[in-house]
């Protein structure tokens, strides 16, 4: 699952807009789910409200 409080050293940030390049917040997540490479999830972007598998 993702760390939305950032305790575990990051700033709660899932990753960057695919779309427009922002930085996507964890609280921001619509769902989470496991897949091959891991956890993964889709978020809506607060800056272009779509919704986006955010990019590291």
């Amino acid at each position: 699952m993702t760390d939305a409080d950032g305790a575990d050293g990051t700033d709660g940030a899932l990753g960057r807009c695919p779309e427009c390049g922002a930085d996507v917040p964890a609280t921001a997540v619509l769902i989470e789910y496991e897949d091959d490479d891991g956890e993964a999830a889709y978020a809506a972007c607060p800056s272009c409200d779509t919704v986006v598998k955010p990019r590291s």
